[in-house]
């Protein structure tokens, strides 16, 4: 399971409101005047690749959908006793899959205070006397939950970067003062994989960046 959205709160200029991702996209673009907070938003982004979320003073809010296997992990089929009565999965666990949650991640990486989207009909409300049983496997799954910029390699771009033209070459590596860049682009926009068409990357991306910068670019 991975979350569908994260944000953080604790640092420089979100020190009291959350701030972050409600979708990450193979493209993100994050705008915003002088002293609003794209440096913190870039340290953000770069704790998350790093998988160093266990700083001092941050909290998490994130949002995802629970899944079978997550779920499974933790109320087994072959388990029927402890806490829940009956099979933990066919009885409580499979309640669940499918079902919307959104929760906190504490500092030092706990998860806490589930909110589950369901309905007052739904076994989580109607079954009350298994609630804190159910609370704590969801949390366990919950524990377990990665992020789609989990394991991703970040690269900061200096604001006073060069970037130049360059042979084509199939080694993507990037440095901080923008040597490596025009290669990336070239080989994303070049790409034949059907997750990139040519018609997203060359016309609806461009035109999008137009829309953003023309102004300031006159």
């Amino acid at each position: 399971m991975r979350s569908t959205s994260i944000h953080f709160k604790g640092h420089r200029c979100f020190k009291d409101h959350y701030a972050g991702f409600e979708e990450i996209k193979p493209v993100n673009v994050i705008i915003g005047r002088n002293n609003t907070g794209k440096s913190q938003m870039l340290e953000f982004v770069s704790a998350l690749c790093d998988g160093k979320l266990d700083r001092d003073n941050w909290a998490y809010k994130c949002k995802g959908v629970l899944e079978e296997v997550s779920l499974q992990s933790v109320f087994r089929r072959d388990t029927s006793e402890g806490p829940l009565r009956g099979n933990w999965w066919s009885n409580h666990g499979h309640h669940f899959v499918g079902v919307n949650v959104e929760w906190e991640v504490h500092a030092g990486g706990s998860p806490a205070n589930p909110v589950l989207a369901v309905d007052e009909g739904h076994p989580y409300h109607k079954e009350t006397y298994y609630k804190d049983g159910r609370d704590e496997g969801i949390l366990q799954v919950l524990g377990k939950c990665g992020h789609p910029l989990e394991g991703r390699v970040f690269r900061h771009l200096l604001a006073d970067r060069d970037v130049r033209p360059e042979p084509a070459d199939t080694n993507l590596s990037l440095s901080s003062d923008g040597v490596g860049a025009t290669n990336i682009i070239r080989r994303y926009i070049t790409t034949s994989s059907d997750r990139y068409p040519r018609s997203l990357i060359q016309e609806e991306l461009l035109k999008a960046f137009n829309s953003i910068f023309s102004t300031d670019g006159k």
